[in-house]
């Protein structure tokens, strides 16, 4: 594994879990704690972590900002190529729902300027930061308590604005796909925001890097047989492609 992917992985563990521990991260990535010590170290230099006895947190704990461009940098290019792919099924005057994790966010940069009279249902507040100065796009914020960590809106349909909605797509990212291949999370809250989301759109298009394959996860989103449209990266491992070819009723793009 090279220092590069060795980092990103440190990065999203500290992304997803708020910390990194030495060891355990030594055992998991098949390295030596000195090698992990000496990432750390990297990272500390350039301020993408704050190191602690044993491991290492974000730099700002309670910093939603750092939280997210953590997220961000993890896979960019991957990400970038499964959000150019999912623009492919952006469609002129049709309602989606853009969900708010950072794959999702790598699509809003993607939604190309020819594309009008397009209704875009976000809990994300950078989505919709972003979104807003697009010509052609109508975006709309849904309401709720603000998640400061996630940077998006939580809540019940009734409390996001959502309780008659009828979109056509849901663009939707996961924190994991575990062994059973069921989409999950950790949040109560995230986890009941993208299963509402999913009742109110005719198709679902799960968007996920290859980093996501095989975590797990506390709580049960929904199941992948239950999706339209997988679009992943090519470091998805080939047996694990078999597998979602055979056992899984969706469309798989590989980019």
């Amino acid at each position: 594994m090279l220092a590069d992917e060795r980092r990103s992985r440190l990065l999203e563990e500290i992304a997803v879990s708020g910390r990194v521990v030495t060891s355990e991260m030594s055992d998991r990535l098949g390295v030596s704690e000195v090698t992990i010590r000496g990432d750390l170290d990297d990272l500390e230099r350039r301020g993408r972590v704050k190191r602690t006895r044993g491991g290492a947190v974000a730099p700002d704990a309670d910093s939603a900002i750092v939280s997210f461009d953590a997220r961000m940098s993890i896979n960019r290019d991957a990400k970038r190529r499964i959000a150019q792919a999912a623009a492919d099924y952006l469609e002129p005057d049709r309602t989606v729902i853009f969900d708010a994790g950072s794959t999702v966010h790598s699509l809003a940069l993607q939604v190309p300027a020819h594309v009008s009279g397009l209704r875009v249902y976000t809990p994300g507040l950078g989505i919709a930061q972003h979104l807003m100065a697009v010509e052609g796009v109508s975006v709309f914020l849904m309401g709720g308590r603000v998640d400061a960590y996630w940077a998006e809106t939580v809540g019940t349909p009734r409390e996001q604005g959502i309780g008659d909605l009828l979109a056509h797509t849901l663009f939707l990212g996961a924190m994991a796909v575990d062994s059973d291949l069921d989409i999950v999370d950790n949040s109560d809250d995230l986890t009941r925001n993208k299963q509402q989301y999913a009742r109110l759109a005719r198709s679902t298009i799960v968007l996920l890097d290859s980093s996501k394959w095989g975590g797990s996860g506390s709580r049960k989103v929904l199941p992948l047989d239950k999706v339209d449209v997988i679009i992943t990266d090519s470091g998805i491992d080939e047996r694990l492609r078999e597998r979602l070819i055979a056992e899984v009723d969706a469309e798989l793009l590989v980019v």
